[in-house]
């Protein structure tokens, strides 16, 4: 498996490029040719606010768009996993139904979270993966 490292392009073995235009849009570019066709590709994100989950968006359709079939997500924190109920009427219940459903409309092989704070998370979440931070 393959590792685009959203958090550090250093540390990434597929490398990447970064779009920001003015109106706050960001865009994200890999080159074709840095992965052969099969090969699975893991995301790695800190995951910590919108413009996070603006780019896991951005580099799975870009992954999509060049046929990559087997992408999964690894996120130490998930955006959202406190946020787990609906606190006063007229609100929304954030993880529920904001966060999961445009993560499970990525369609992601697994995704992995770091220790969530949260049952709710685990319920929601398509293909969900844990990790104990004991280990």
């Amino acid at each position: 498996m393959r590792v685009i490292n959203l958090t550090d392009l250093e540390k990434s073995e597929i490398k990447y490029k970064i779009s920001k235009f003015p109106d706050g849009q960001q865009n994200i570019t890999i080159d074709k040719n840095q992965f052969e066709f099969g090969t699975p590709i893991q995301i790695k994100s800190r995951l910590n606010n919108f413009q996070d989950l603006e780019l896991i968006i951005a580099i799975t359709q870009s992954l999509r768009n060049l046929n990559v079939k087997q992408i999964c997500l690894y996120t130490p924190y998930f955006l959202g996993s406190r946020s787990d109920r609906q606190f006063e009427e007229g609100s929304c219940n954030y993880l529920k139904q904001v966060i999961c459903p445009i993560i499970n409309s990525l369609n992601f092989e697994s995704v992995t979270v770091l220790d969530p704070h949260s049952d709710v998370l685990e319920a929601c979440l398509n293909n969900f993966k844990k990790i104990d931070n004991l280990y």
